[in-house]
C-alpha cells in the first residue's frame, strides 16, 4: 500500500489540502496528516481548523512514498521556516521517493535546492522566484518531473489529486474515484 504524508502548517490553503487528501483516501492510499507545530489542530488561511492525525515531530517520514505540501501564502512561509521540513524533503529525494507541492509550496522545494533544471508549475505570483533559481516554469495546471509533482493552486487541487492517484494507484483507480465523485473534466 502506498503511504502519503500531508504536512500542515498554520495558514495552509483549505482546498489544496482537503481535495487531494480526500481523493487519495477514496483511492485507498494510506493517507496521514501531520502538523508541524506542537498542536494537532492547525488553522487554515481562512481559519478552518483541521485536526491532524499526528505531530510531525512524532513520526519518521522515511516510510512515506509521497510527501504532499499544501500551499497558501502563510502556510508556505511557515513550511519554509521549518528546518525539519526542509531536511525531510531533502531526504525524501535522496531516497528516491516522491514529493508533491501546490500553489506557493514549490517555493519550499526551491529552498531545499530541489528544483534547479526541473519542470514545475505554481501559483503565478511565485513563478518569477522559481525561474530565478533555475526551474523551468510551465503554465500547465499539473506538472510531473520525475518524482516531483507540482500544481497551480486551489482551482487545480482536485485535478492534482487525481493525477497523483493515477500515478500511484493506476488510471483505472483514478477513473473509478472520478466516477464515484461525479467529477467531470
Amino acid at each position: 500500500m502506498v503511504h502519503v504524508l500531508f504536512i500542515l502548517a498554520e495558514g495552509f490553503e483549505e482546498l489544496e489540502f482537503v481535495a487531494p487528501f480526500d481523493i487519495l483516501k477514496r483511492g485507498n492510499l494510506a493517507v496521514t496528516s501531520a502538523s508541524i507545530s506542537s498542536e494537532l489542530e492547525v488553522s487554515s488561511v481562512r481559519k478552518l481548523r483541521i485536526k491532524a492525525d499526528v505531530l510531525l515531530s512524532e513520526i519518521s517520514t522515511d516510510s512515506f512514498e509521497l510527501i504532499f505540501l499544501p500551499g497558501g501564502g502563510p502556510g508556505t512561509e511557515n513550511l519554509r521556516k521549518s528546518p525539519v521540513v526542509l531536511n525531510m524533503i531533502k531526504r525524501q529525494v535522496q531516497a528516491e521517493r516522491a514529493l508533491a507541492a501546490i500553489c506557493a509550496a514549490p517555493l519550499v522545494l526551491a529552498d531545499a535546492n530541489l528544483l534547479k533544471g526541473k519542470n514545475v508549475t505554481s501559483f503565478p505570483s511565485t513563478q518569477s522566484d522559481l525561474i530565478k533559481i533555475g526551474a523551468k516554469v510551465s503554465q500547465e495546471r499539473v506538472v510531473q518531473d520525475g518524482l516531483i509533482f507540482t500544481s497551480r493552486g486551489a482551482g487545480s487541487a482536485a485535478e492534482f489529486g487525481f493525477a497523483l492517484l493515477a500515478h500511484f494507484a493506476g488510471k483505472a483507480k483514478a477513473d473509478e474515484v472520478k466516477a464515484q465523485m461525479q467529477f467531470a473534466e
